[in-house]
């Protein structure tokens, strides 16, 4: 039963987050940005046709509406409502994480320069997010060599204390990907990490100078 509420007050970050969370992680859920909670149809007692067409009609509002009791429960009671829904499918939650994963790397393994060498300037635009490539057996090759060299930079300079402020940056953009929504912005604001770590992977095993010769 969802009956009006005030506004839930005292944010932790911000106050949509509650909201985001809910729309992020449920069934309906894609990895991107996705309004699907919002537009789901009232849940009435015996069915919309017990109702007088005047009081249901254009439910539910086509845009975020407070004075509208399930959007104002996604708002204030969005953390449970998602954390509900991973703990009764938690696998379901898993490959949604993978998938967010996937959009957050399609934005930290881009190309360099403005011309984003060698991947191109055309390609796909998610909701809310930039144009990253378009899917293929190059753009893939190339995001999983990228992997391989961050993940041997990973193994090469994980002792180095001065690469560790780096790594939690790296860490949080994770997490805020995991919980909330994939965007190939969020992994572009991680992209300067992955780099440092694909030139501390050149440096260990390919160039085997001065650089490499550190420990």
């Amino acid at each position: 039963i969802v009956r009006p509420r005030r506004l839930g007050g005292a944010p932790f970050v911000s106050i949509y987050g509650p909201l985001n969370f809910a729309l992020a992680n449920g069934p309906q859920a894609t990895g991107g940005f996705v309004r699907a909670r919002l537009q789901e149809p009232p849940l009435l007692t015996g069915g919309a046709q017990r109702y007088p067409p005047a009081l249901v009609q254009g439910l539910p509002p086509q845009d975020l509406a407070f004075t509208y009791p399930p959007h104002l429960r996604l708002y204030n009671d969005g953390y449970a409502i998602g954390l509900r829904w991973i703990r009764e499918d938690p696998g379901a939650f898993a490959r949604l994480a993978a998938r967010k994963l996937a959009f957050f790397w399609d934005g930290a393994a881009m190309g360099f320069t403005g011309y984003n060498l060698p991947l191109g300037l055309s390609g796909v635009r998610r909701a809310v997010d930039f144009v990253v490539p378009e899917p293929g057996a190059p753009v893939l090759a190339w995001r999983l060599l990228v992997l391989a060299g961050a993940v041997a930079g990973l193994a090469a300079g994980f002792r180095r204390a001065a690469l560790h402020p780096w790594l939690l940056f790296l860490l949080t953009k994770l997490v805020v990907t995991v919980a909330f929504f994939g965007y190939a912005r969020q992994g572009a604001m991680a992209a300067p990490v992955v780099l440092l770590l694909v030139g501390l992977a050149a440096g260990r095993w390919l160039l085997r100078g001065p650089l490499g010769g550190a420990r």
